[in-house]
């Protein structure tokens, strides 16, 4: 495989004085070249980024084009001073240049059916962020990522984007040169039964609290944490914290028996899981595996190892949840290896405050195929006493969301869970579907 490396210092030192208030950068990629690779030839992926690399080049362009790896490009202009002072018409400039380019790039370029490309976009912020090249390069990067993510063609970096990123790189320093594991904390959110609305439940949600201030959820720094190789270090960590919390609640006579505390594993921790271990942290902190219900995650596309996994869990007495609309996509795989405790189901599809029959049909559904396999359901994502109701009277199990509390750390919920021992009070549906 080609390196680029020399390319990119190249670069980087060509732009080494260029003054970054004037300077853009567009970041494409190409993707879904891999059909080549599959069923065609295990060569042809590499012609068809090389066909496309030469085509750029005919391209008339006033930026500078670069080749950054095989099927990534940069491409680095200069504003028009006359045109663009203001940020957002610098973000709007980048804007316009990503639609013109891709169109003429497309416009001429064959097997247009085949390929996908996703552009990010980035200039100098407000703050200043970008001091070098490299730096700039990589924003756009970034914006290209969450393009993707987003299912966009492109996106140009905002103040957001370059907020985040800068945190991105702040998670790159800490776990590479100040991890510490007791930042890593659970926070908890009450799940409500919809009959009583007594607290029934809670689940263990990761936070890294990096200071009084920063509270960062895991969403935002797994992906760093994969790839440096400590989220299943941080996994277990908050998993024995949690038990641990749970064993005090218990004695403080906080919760009750049957009390079920639901705890997020990731697909990477699960799959290295040691199932041993985990009955051994319940018998240390006496604690029933049944009173222990794991959520699990990235549980799309069907894995033996992970199923074997799950099995192992359920066999051992602990429960499992799954989202039944996990990524807006139906998963039904896991309901064939295994029995489902709980089915989670995102709010979304709760018909809108105007009732909607086709949402209350699928709704009904749903409600009857976790019926059938003898599953519990929880509506997630509750955020105001309308969408509460409707779950109420369409007669899902179980509750949960920021109507009720957003994650709490562990001293706040205890007051929370004595503050509302007898339950939440709220008003009576008014019309039932």
């Amino acid at each position: 495989m080609q390196s680029y490396q020399k390319q990119r210092d190249r670069i980087f030192s060509k732009y080494e004085r260029m003054d970054m208030d004037e300077t853009y950068v567009i970041f494409a990629e190409f993707s879904n070249i891999g059909t080549y690779y599959q069923f065609i030839d295990y060569t042809y992926g590499d012609k068809i980024c090389e066909t496309i690399h030469k085509h750029f080049h005919t391209l008339p362009l006033r930026e500078s084009y670069y080749r950054f790896q095989h099927n990534q490009y940069v491409l680095i202009g200069k504003f028009d001073k006359t045109k663009c002072q203001s940020q957002t018409e610098k973000e709007s400039a980048i804007e316009q240049r990503i639609l013109e380019i891709n169109n003429r790039f497309f416009n001429s370029f064959p097997l247009t059916e085949d390929i996908i490309l996703t552009y990010g976009g980035a200039c100098n912020g407000i703050k200043k962020e970008s001091k070098t090249i490299k730096s700039l390069i990589q924003t756009a990067q970034y914006s290209m990522v969450e393009a993707k993510k987003k299912a966009k063609t492109s996106m140009v970096a905002d103040e957001i984007i370059r907020s985040q990123k800068s945190d991105l790189d702040d998670f790159v320093l800490a776990f590479d040169y100040y991890f510490d594991i007791n930042e890593f904390t659970p926070f908890f959110q009450p799940i409500v039964d919809k009959t009583t609305l007594r607290i029934i439940g809670c689940e263990s949600l990761i936070r890294w609290r990096k200071d009084e201030y920063r509270i960062i959820s895991a969403n935002r720094f797994k992906d760093i944490a994969i790839e440096k190789k400590y989220f299943d270090v941080i996994d277990k960590s908050v998993i024995r914290k949690s038990f641990e919390m749970y064993n005090h609640w218990r004695e403080e006579r906080l919760i009750h028996e049957s009390f079920v505390m639901v705890i997020n594993l990731s697909y990477h921790t699960l799959s290295l899981l040691n199932i041993d271990d985990l009955l051994k942290l319940t018998i240390y902190f006496d604690i029933l595996p049944e009173n222990i219900e794991f959520d699990i995650d990235d549980f799309l596309s069907p894995n033996p190892i992970i199923y074997k996994k799950v099995i192992e869990l359920k066999e051992s007495g602990f429960r499992v949840a799954v989202d039944a609309f996990q990524y807006q996509r139906l998963s039904m795989s896991s309901f064939l290896h295994f029995d489902v405790d709980t089915i989670k189901i995102d709010k979304s599809i709760l018909p809108s405050d105007i009732p909607s029959f086709r949402h209350i049909r699928l709704y009904k559904a749903i409600l009857d195929m976790a019926g059938t396999l003898q599953s519990k359901t929880l509506i997630k994502g509750i955020e105001n006493k309308e969408q509460m109701q409707m779950a109420r009277d369409l007669s899902v199990d179980y509750l949960q969301g920021y109507y009720f509390t957003k994650p709490i750390d562990e001293e706040a919920f205890r007051l929370y869970l004595k503050k509302h021992a007898e339950g939440f009070q709220v008003l009576e549906a008014y019309h039932s579907y």
